[in-house]
């Protein structure tokens, strides 16, 4: 049973910054190692939208989507070429009081081949929490995370939300980052007076999908990267990044395969509020 645990969403500010950019266009270039086998190149695509039900007195209530197309390129050395993923999710922010918030975001996500249907491949996953935003420099918190697997297991694990700036314009948080695929990680970034940010960090990915003929892959890592930010205007950014994959594997129906370092960059354009 792999450790499940999620240090996420961190904070810009007192505005707060809890998710990934509302609306972006993420595209990835990766690169599997295995021990033994043919390298696999992966190119990939995604993209994010959300859309407000409801904004009351600085609660929010929005509706997220999520959708991801990746490219496999490995010579015939996996059962498949092309994989999709895709979520549907309801995110809340609400003011307890002048310094505590709290978060709710509940998704509804599939993973799957081409050729097998996404209502053979619903999974839930849900992330609840608060933090106290009353110090000058500092935001924390806390919460629960929820996630159910393709073989129906359940997965609780706690949340740390964290955003404190240790030293003049310099960072460190679990926010998600821009241009690098969702998960648990922490980074360091300097927000400078122009419109640049730069990032430096660690991620864990964990990605499940299903397979045709009742198969499935999944591929787990751990990251460090860098991401460069840009203000194109007050609103639109975008981002580039490059990382390295350190130890990892891919796993088809049980079977583990260790990974070997590998390198990955990526182009993101984000339209933030």
């Amino acid at each position: 049973m792999r450790i499940l645990f999620l240090l996420v969403i961190g904070i810009f500010s007192a505005q707060a910054r809890f998710a990934e950019a509302p609306f972006s266009l993420t595209l990835e270039l990766d690169n599997l190692s295995p021990e033994q086998g043919e390298d696999i190149d992966i190119f990939s695509a995604e993209l994010r939208a959300s859309a407000p039900i409801s904004i009351d007195d600085g609660n929010i209530i929005a509706l997220t989507t999520f959708y991801q197309r990746l490219f496999y390129n490995s010579d015939g050395n996996i059962p498949f070429e092309q994989l999709s993923a895709g979520r549907v999710g309801i995110f809340t922010l609400t003011e307890i009081n002048s310094d505590w918030d709290l978060l709710t975001l509940s998704n509804l996500r599939f993973a799957i081949e081409d050729g097998v249907s996404a209502s053979d491949a619903f999974t839930f996953s849900g992330l609840y929490g608060a933090w106290y935003g009353g110090w000058k420099n500092l935001l924390i918190g806390g919460g629960v995370g929820i996630v159910t697997r393709l073989d129906e297991a359940t997965g609780i694990f706690p949340l740390i939300f964290l955003d404190w700036e240790f030293y003049d314009k310099w960072h460190i948080t679990t926010r998600p980052t821009p241009g690098t695929r969702f998960g648990p990680g922490i980074s360091f970034f300097y927000e400078s007076d122009e419109r640049w940010e730069v990032f430096f960090g660690a991620r864990y990915i964990s990605q499940e999908y299903q397979l045709k003929n009742d198969s499935t892959y999944e591929y787990n890592t751990a990251r460090l990267f860098t991401t460069l930010q840009y203000g194109l205007s007050e609103n639109l950014f975008l981002s580039a990044t490059l990382g390295v994959n350190l130890a990892g594997e891919m796993e088809f129906d049980g079977v583990s395969t260790d990974l070997e370092p590998s390198i990955f960059t990526g182009l993101d354009l984000s339209w933030q509020f």
